[in-house]
């Protein structure tokens, strides 16, 4: 419960008591005949008090029956007796200004609505008659063009900055040291912190403790990634799958003036579920969940099935809800406790840039634009991201060190990476992998229609002999 419900719980969980000292030691003193009389009071008054309860659980059911039938005619009529019980007239007051200048506000906007409208009707008008040719209107619009994206520029930096919280910090205990450290990615750090919610059952309320994942990105959002936060932190905060990262909510920290970055006065926190480890670590750690290496090769193939299909119906469910990953790589993949795969870090990145970490996931189109991040997209990395499940080692090393200019030139021509088909003994996966990579956007596969491939090799896969794969199998990175 977050936003003016999660404020009011937290104040009234966390008020002092305003019992004076006198009144402290009088109910001190006579605390022993108190209790001889509650007793009492309870045996005496136990059916009233029953009846009491039953009366308001049906007062209760009442009144939230009234609210769904007629929500803004019971929220009047509520905030009018709460105003109507408050001494003095000072609130009232107060909440009629607040009124009076949102309807000035709003009548500006209303008034402005018909100029907007005969502006629109203008501009049409304008462009059925227009006569000069393509580079003369560019000429002259051009200026008013570059002044707009500037106006719009800045007016996306003044929207993450009047971004309310949506978590409070009161809330949120951790410590940005070397005690509570858990990992750092290219544009941000991760600490281990303890969240504090609020919980309530039918007798009281009560504060959860859990913890969680916090993500404290180095530098403020560039343009992309600021818009990025403004449409869909609301969203992604929604988000609700088995395989999706759970996102609690964000907020802004002051940050340490540094003299190579003045302009830089906060950083942003983003708090999330809590992990042990990502897929990057288990799968390269580990040559017993990678088919390719596994002395068990019928159990790694298990656990990449299981990972796989994890990942594509994970995907699906973000790509319903309209929205791209636009990053996706293994270290983005974090393992449950439970063994499933959880997508983490969706849609926001903080930067974008060419950085050898990451270029190697990125799809040629993206390479050529980086603004040009779609689902489609997102199935390419996801393809890359198999490539490297399935072999345990990290994909195009036969590139390394990398020319970021070259390996862009590469991929824009169709290369892929390296397969060994003693290793891919499932022709099936490297079918999926390959559609994947497709250079044309359009020929990749969705990601339910990867999910569902897997799935079906995996109700074939008992019915399937293996065996272990020669140790003389060349090294697909290098073959």
């Amino acid at each position: 419960m977050y936003g003016g419900e999660r404020q009011v719980g937290y104040v009234s969980l966390n008020s002092k008591s305003p019992m004076s000292m006198t009144a402290k030691i009088l109910v001190g003193a006579t605390t022993p005949l108190w209790i001889s009389v509650g007793i009492a009071g309870l045996i005496i008054g136990g059916p009233a008090l029953g009846a009491i309860a039953v009366k308001k659980r049906v007062d209760g059911k009442r009144k939230l029956e009234n609210y769904q039938c007629q929500p803004n005619d019971t929220l009047a009529k509520r905030s009018k007796k709460f105003l109507d019980s408050i001494v003095g007239n000072v609130p009232r007051q107060y909440a009629g200004k607040q009124m009076e200048k949102t309807k000035s506000v709003l009548s500006k906007y209303t008034n402005s609505l018909p100029r907007v409208i005969d502006a629109d009707w203008k501009m049409v008008s304008q462009l059925n008659n227009e006569t000069r040719d393509q580079g003369e209107v560019l000429r002259r619009c051009s200026p008013i063009q570059k002044r707009s994206y500037e106006s719009w520029e800045r007016l996306g930096f003044l929207g993450v900055r009047l971004y309310p919280a949506t978590v409070d910090a009161h809330d949120l205990d951790w410590k940005e040291d070397v005690g509570s450290f858990i990992g750092e990615g290219e544009f941000s750090s991760v600490y281990r912190g303890t969240l504090t919610t609020t919980g309530s059952n039918t007798t009281k309320q009560s504060n959860l403790h859990q913890i969680v994942a916090v993500k404290v990105f180095k530098q403020p959002f560039d343009l992309p990634n600021s818009r990025f936060y403004l449409n869909e932190e609301i969203i992604i905060r929604g988000l609700n799958h088995k395989h999706i990262l759970t996102f609690y909510g964000s907020m802004r920290m002051m940050s340490t003036h540094n003299p190579s970055t003045p302009s830089v006065d906060h950083k942003f926190v983003f708090v999330m579920e809590f992990c042990h480890d990502n897929l990057r670590n288990v799968i390269f750690n580990d040559d017993s969940v990678t088919p390719a290496k596994a002395e068990n090769t019928k159990r790694a193939i298990e656990s990449f099935l299981k990972w796989a299909i994890g990942i594509a119906d994970g995907l699906h469910y973000i790509h319903q809800k309209r929205l791209f990953h636009r990053h996706l790589k293994l270290e983005n993949i974090l393992v449950h406790k439970d063994g499933r795969a959880m997508i983490s870090d969706i849609g926001i990145v903080g930067h974008y840039k060419k950085t050898e970490k990451s270029i190697i996931y990125l799809a040629p189109e993206v390479l050529k634009d980086l603004k040009m991040r779609t689902k489609e997209a997102d199935i390419y990395s996801y393809g890359i991201m198999l490539w490297e499940m399935w072999y345990g080692t990290q994909v195009f090393q036969n590139l390394m060190p990398l020319n970021k200019d070259e390996f862009q030139e590469k991929i824009a021509r169709g290369y892929h990476p390296e397969t060994n088909s003693r290793r891919i003994i499932f022709p099936e996966v490297l079918f999926i992998m390959k559609r994947c990579w497709a250079k044309d956007a359009d020929k990749r596969p969705t990601a339910q229609e990867c999910s569902m491939s897997f799935l079906d090799i995996s109700l074939t896969l008992n019915n399937e002999s293996f065996d272990k794969p020669s140790t003389h199998a060349q090294n697909p990175n290098t073959a």
